[in-house]
């Protein structure tokens, strides 16, 4: 299984053998000084509309993830109306009780098990949109091939979840297929990362007419996120190097596996963040 902890601008972790593997990397994406991802972690206490406060901004996109309790990361972005959150991996509609808002000062979770089951541990990363960065939204499915554009930057990396029950995908920039977030690769669905958008397929899991669908898309900044490849050499304890900035969090996903293998379980979601570096001037986010 593929792990890393991030440590300064470098990745510490296993590999396997001559594996792709592509990642992105997102530091402090805001240059006036806003923090625009924010990660940290907090202990589950099984009580429902519980804040997760002091990230200084409110976030556009939330992911939680429970650190040993075996379930899958769920995600919630500014686009998703009501008490919902989507799991993001497997087919399953977005379920209330998980992360229930987006606040302006964190969010609120309730007492699901994926994000607040009593004593376990859980991680979170939080990010802002920015014009430069990031960008999130929704598209109704047409069932023809259709370019969602006017996101103002060309994108290296973009998520897209049905608003029912089909699963999460993602492409990267190098990649020439979507994967799943369980690591398979899928043809026929996002097609085609463009000059100002993307391009979806006719498959049900991003474009079945009618139906609804929540993106969240990020530019490569130079300094401030990066998307690239490496291949693996089994190596332990190997430092990927030459990012620009220290990240804030990092996530791997490998390609050319077959599902099932060690480095196909170990595609995102499996989102392990850092907290930032002890120099910096904003408290560290709480429950209360």
């Amino acid at each position: 299984m593929t792990t890393w902890a991030g440590t300064s601008a470098q990745c510490t972790y296993q590999n396997d053998v001559g594996t792709q593997a592509r990642f992105l990397n997102t530091g402090h994406v805001m240059p006036a000084g806003t923090d625009a991802v924010l990660t940290g972690s907090y202990t589950g206490d099984g009580v429902t509309e519980r804040e997760i406060t002091g990230l200084g901004f409110r976030p556009d996109v939330v992911i939680v993830k429970a650190v040993d309790e075996g379930k899958e990361a769920v995600i919630r972005t500014a686009s998703m109306g009501g008490d919902l959150a989507k799991k993001m991996a497997g087919g399953e509609a977005p379920q209330a009780d998980r992360i229930q808002s987006l606040d302006a000062d964190g969010f609120t979770i309730g007492t699901t098990d994926f994000v607040n089951k009593n004593g376990a541990t859980y991680t979170w990363i939080a990010l802002k949109a920015s014009a430069t960065t990031m960008t999130l939204g929704t598209y109704t499915g047409t069932g023809s091939s259709q370019s969602i554009s006017n996101l103002g930057f060309s994108p290296e990396l973009v998520y897209v979840f049905h608003a029912g029950n089909q699963e999460g995908l993602y492409r990267a920039a190098g990649d020439t297929e979507a994967y799943d977030f369980g690591g398979s690769a899928n043809a026929n669905t996002i097609s085609s990362l463009d000059a100002d958008g993307f391009t979806v397929a006719t498959d049900d899991r991003v474009n079945k007419s009618g139906e609804t669908y929540y993106y969240v898309a990020w530019n490569e900044f130079d300094g401030l996120m990066k998307v690239d490849s490496y291949t693996g050499d089994g190596t332990d304890n190997r430092n990927i190097t030459g990012l620009g900035f220290t990240p804030e969090w990092a996530a791997i996903a490998t390609s050319g596996r077959a599902p099932g293998s060690a480095a196909a379980r170990s595609s995102p979601p499996a989102l392990w963040p850092h907290r930032r570096s002890s120099s910096t001037s904003r408290p560290s986010p709480s429950g209360s």
